[in-house]
């Protein structure tokens, strides 16, 4: 069988169409719930407590997509700080920092999930290691950006 090169064409599409559609369920966006304060959802199975097990894995995730912009000690490069208690996006919960992971910042260049394919662990993990950086005292840190949060 000869496939011509509108076929060849039509298959990529909806090739491409459907690696989007099993990103986007498997970001479990169409089974979450709006949590209090924000205007973003977040999965359900959120309530996990930071663990030394998952906060050493978050740094692992935040070493494989996080540190390019925010620095490996979170003091910010082309990111904002993360250790500081100002904030751009939410106010430094988890619910906000796990929105701003699931959702990204793509006017800052900043894709959903890092642009990988997370396991909801693993989005978990790095928020708790996230919030583990603040208070902490970066080595280069990066001017504050954002609200006070206090």
């Amino acid at each position: 069988m000869i496939i011509q090169s509108n076929q060849k064409k039509a298959i990529m599409v909806a090739i491409v169409a459907s690696v989007f559609i099993l990103a986007f369920a498997n970001m479990g966006i169409a089974k979450s719930k709006l949590t209090k304060g924000t205007s973003k959802s977040v999965p359900s199975k959120t309530v996990a407590k930071a663990t030394p097990k998952s906060i050493a894995n978050g740094k692992k995730v935040y070493g494989k997509i996080c540190m390019t912009c925010h620095a490996i000690d979170g003091g910010g490069t082309i990111g904002p700080n993360l250790t500081d208690k100002y904030w751009i996006h939410g106010n430094g919960d988890f619910n906000s920092i796990m929105n701003v992971i699931l959702h990204g910042v793509p006017a800052k260049g900043m894709l959903p999930k890092g642009g990988l394919p997370l396991k909801q662990q693993d989005i978990v993990d790095l928020t708790h290691y996230v919030q583990s950086l603040q208070g902490t005292k970066p080595a280069k840190p990066k001017a504050a950006e954002g609200k006070l949060i206090k």
